[in-house]
C-alpha cells in the first residue's frame, strides 16, 4: 500500500498527480490511501503518523 498525503485535493494539479500515482500503483499491484491535510501541520503529522502505523509500505 502506498500513502498519499496532498495538501489539498480540489486542487487541479495534485488531482493530476494522484490519477499519476494510481496508474502506476495498479500496474504494480498496489493499492492507494490517499490523505489530505488541507495546509494544517498538525494534521499532517498526525497523517504520516498514523500510515506508518498502519504497515503503509511507502508515504
Amino acid at each position: 500500500m502506498i500513502g498519499v498525503i496532498l495538501p489539498n485535493l480540489s486542487q487541479d494539479f495534485f488531482a493530476s498527480m494522484v490519477t499519476g500515482i494510481e496508474d502506476v500503483a495498479y500496474k504494480k499491484n498496489y493499492t492507494v490511501l490517499l490523505c489530505q491535510f488541507r495546509d494544517e501541520q498538525e494534521r499532517e503529522k498526525q497523517l504520516v503518523n498514523a500510515l506508518k502505523s498502519h504497515w503503509v509500505d511507502t508515504a
